[in-house]
């Protein structure tokens, strides 16, 4: 160790020999991937959490490629005479200014212009339920057609006849005037569109008795990403003007606010330009990263200016008072930099893209931190002109005799202390393996959200506001290149499609656990329809005939293409199923799912059919599965690392396991606490454990090092251990506060779990520091009752 100590030591005092030299190409770097930077994409869209090789992104991708997109904008409208004259003109005139304002819309539906499929003779015509020929003796029939059509009820209009929806689709490629091939459509897209439909809502409310509602899966989505885009803002402002506050109140001095703010922002700045430059878009765990690493960093810069200030302070020139405060700091920093990014890059390996994001990129900032704070930091220091302070040794006296006290209270219950410390983490890994996962955007937004709100009650009084879509083919379809089928595979025969219709129909009528089946829509719908029309049975049917079957589906291909390439492939060897289900937790779908699939296979599995599942819960449920095992993983390689860290710091096994405890204590109470709070782990809580061991671990690191040097000097552990608790003790009280703050920071969003993992985040530190000026003495004093210098060479 101490060659290493040497040599990083020799490395970083040659490169600054020449400050200038430092300085120049860090600026330089900075302002040229500055300038390479391109429009921040912010990005929520549910499949884009998932990374771009995962199979299910895949088959969904492609199912978009070739049917559109699966989710829609809801519009709830209440409290109106639905079939009449007087409400028909009102939904022709929102329809009417939805398409004219509202940008990408690819369709507008409701029940006022709804298909609706009448017959002459051998001829079928798709028109609208609501035409030019209605009078207003027809709506009472009309009435009863949409309140006995399945394609309508509890679709676009409830069981009474008294709420309808409005669906509003949008196109999944745009052409604009800045790009000529059509492109795939992105969340700022969505967010332009919903914009414009929230202006016409507003505008056509006065038409309305009741407030239009605007929800939706997609709605959630874009209100995500604005949220976001909010909160990035926010965390940033704000944590440069709580880092400024900080440092100005810990050492009272502008220099030492402005240089390590600067080299700070500067390594935010290089951080983020990679990532915008690799086009790794702006999801909902990005958005902490310039708050995160400007909090998580700023520790590193604490311990260095401490030691600067306290050499300087003495009389000692600028230049050789940066070597004393490199070789005192540089190597523990290096150090709680390894171990730090050793715990967020546990989670590159995820599936999840906007978590595997997050730990590379938080991994490469903290490194450039690193190298900002031991080599651009240090030029600045000896560049800039700094004031210089008396040293105050009184206040050195006052807490090492504080220091002192509380050491030798630990060294009388050392014992006790180890024995409650084992007992509670004990304890806590029992609460804490009793806690539930959830992945629910709903409730990430606050109970009074709009959003939120208007899509529990769509999702309530109506339509489901969560999609599922099945694709049913003859061809596998675990290939998600074939989504569209395949030419060489026979068409779905008509006693298959009876089959596919008994088993959705049994599908569609089974209770309700959680998840409640609203309505499904599939070609089955159109065929029943068109077969009604043209037989003049009372009862929707398919046809009886395989010919039958066949003509009718070449006379809606000639009259409705459109409709049914979007339920279908043209060679009718795929089709569609999409089910409207209630809006519930992700965790909840597994089951659900589980539940089609079994009974796909029990009915359907001899029938040479296959089937797949995607769709917007489908893609969450998956988000939420490939949280599980990655997480528990990333945990388990962050202790061991950390753990092997730790004792080749310390050179000693014994002692490396021993200074887990307080390591792991306070991630393990913290679990306990949100298991008592019915805090359930999610996208962000899941964070909190390989985040926090590599901030908790830091401690721990400078603690020890400051420790080793001082049991060379002191008589005996105890006073090595008091005089450690007065110097680098009042340091790592200034970083926790600090990094107790930054993560408070989070606190201030408008998303509930991520205030939630703000407020856990810092607890864990807080507690973190308890345990490192209690456990970590008590840890030394058990395992070396006298003094020894082979465990601190």
């Amino acid at each position: 160790m101490t060659h290493f100590e040497h040599a990083l030591n020799h490395v970083l005092l040659r490169f600054l020999a020449r400050p200038w030299l430092i300085i120049l190409p860090f600026l330089l770097l900075t302002l040229a991937l500055s300038l390479m930077v391109k429009q921040v994409n912010f990005d929520s869209s549910v499949e884009n959490f998932l990374a771009e090789n995962n199979n299910e992104r895949k088959i969904y991708t492609a199912f978009k490629n070739e049917y559109g997109l699966s989710e829609y904008f809801i519009v709830l409208i209440r409290g109106e005479q639905v079939f009449s004259r007087a409400f028909q003109q009102k939904l022709q005139q929102l329809t009417e200014s939805i398409y004219q304002h509202v940008p990408y819309v690819k369709s507008v539906e409701s029940i006022a212009n709804v298909r609706y499929v009448k017959s002459s003779g051998e001829e079928i015509y798709i028109s609208e339920l609501f035409d030019g020929s209605v009078t207003e003796a027809d709506f009472a029939a009309i009435k009863d057609i949409a309140l006995t059509t399945p394609y309508y009820l509890n679709r676009l209009i409830d069981q009474d006849g008294e709420v309808t929806a409005v669906l509003v689709r949008l196109e999944p490629f745009i052409r604009d005037a800045s790009t000529e091939p059509f492109r795939q459509a992105i969340t700022e897209d969505g967010e332009r569109s919903i914009a414009a439909l929230s202006e016409v809502l507003a505008e056509q409310q006065a038409s309305f008795s009741q407030p239009l509602l605007l929800g939706g899966s997609l709605a959630s989505t874009i209100e995500l990403s604005r949220l976001t885009k909010r909160d990035l803002k926010v965390f940033t402002v704000v944590a440069v003007l709580l880092i400024c506050i900080s440092l100005f109140t810990v050492f009272r001095r502008l220099s030492a606010v402005l240089l390590p703010l600067v080299s700070l922002i500067i390594a935010v700045v290089i951080t983020m330009s990679l990532m915008m430059i690799g086009e790794f878009p702006m999801l909902v765990s990005n958005s902490i990263l310039p708050s995160f690493l400007l909090a998580v960093c700023v520790g590193d810069s604490v311990h260095l200016m401490q030691a600067f200030y306290s050499s300087l302070d003495s009389g000692i020139s600028r230049k050789k008072s940066v070597a004393n405060a490199l070789r005192h700091s540089s190597p523990a920093m290096f150090f709680t930099t390894l171990t730090t990014s050793i715990g967020v890059l546990s989670f590159a390996s995820s599936d999840i893209a906007s978590v595997s994001t997050f730990g590379i990129f938080a991994s490469i900032g903290m490194w450039i931190a690193f190298f900002n704070t031991v080599l651009l930091l240090p030029a600045l220091l000896i560049l800039v002109p700094v004031a210089v302070k008396p040293k105050r040794y009184d206040k050195l006296a006052r807490d090492l005799n504080l220091s002192r006290g509380l050491i030798s209270v630990i060294a009388e219950n050392k014992v006790p202390v180890m024995a409650v410390g084992a007992f509670s983490l004990a304890v806590s890994i029992l609460y804490a393996l009793q806690l539930n996962f959830s992945h629910d955007v709903l409730k990430w937004f606050p109970a009074d959200n709009p959003s939120r709100v208007a899509t529990e009650i769509i999702d309530e009084e109506l339509t489901g506001t969560m999609q599922i879509e099945l694709l049913i083919s003859n061809t596998n379809m675990q290939n998600p290149d074939i989504v569209h089928g395949s030419e060489d595979k026979p068409a779905i025969t008509l006693q298959q499609l009876n089959a596919i219709q008994q088993w959705l129909s049994e599908l569609m009528a089974q209770p309700a656990n959680t998840i409640k089946i609203q309505s499904s829509t599939s070609i089955i719908d159109i065929l029943e329809e068109t077969n009604k029309a043209l037989t003049n049975q009372a009862d929707y049917q398919l046809p009886d005939t395989q010919a039958l079957y066949a003509q009718q589906l070449l006379l809606l291909m000639l009259d409705s293409a459109e409709r049914v390439m979007s339920l279908s492939t043209d060679n009718m060897n795929t089709m569609r199923i999409s089910l409207s289900t209630s809006w519930d937790d992700a965790v909840e779908y597994t089951a659900f799912l589980d539940s089609i699939e079994q009974s796909f296979d029990e009915q359907l599995g001899g029938q040479d059919l296959d089937l797949v599942i995607t769709g917007i819960g489908a893609i969450g449920n998956r988000i939420f599965n490939e949280m599980l095992l990655p997480v528990a993983i990333s945990y388990l390689i962050a202790a061991c690392l950390i753990t092997l860290c730790m004792s080749f710091i310390v050179r000693n096994v014994r002692l490396g396991l021993a200074l887990c405890l307080p390591s792991l204590l306070p991630i393990a109470m913290v679990l306990a606490v949100m298991y008592i709070l019915k805090i359930p782990l999610d996208l962000f809580t899941l964070l909190i454990g390989s985040i926090a061991m590599g901030l908790i671990v830091d401690d721990s690191i400078h603690f020890i090092y400051t420790y080793k040097r001082e049991i060379k000097k002191q008589p005996s552990i105890e006073e090595a251990l008091a005089v450690t608790l007065a110097t680098t003790g009042r340091a790592l009280f200034t970083t926790t506060v600090v990094l107790c703050m930054g993560f408070l920071i989070y606190t201030l969003s408008m998303l509930n779990n991520l205030q939630a993992f703000g407020l856990l985040t810092s607890l864990c530190i807080g507690l973190a520091f308890i345990a490192d000026i209690v456990i970590t003495p008590a840890a030394l004093l058990l395992l070396f009752p006298a003094k020894r210098l082979d465990h601190s060479s």
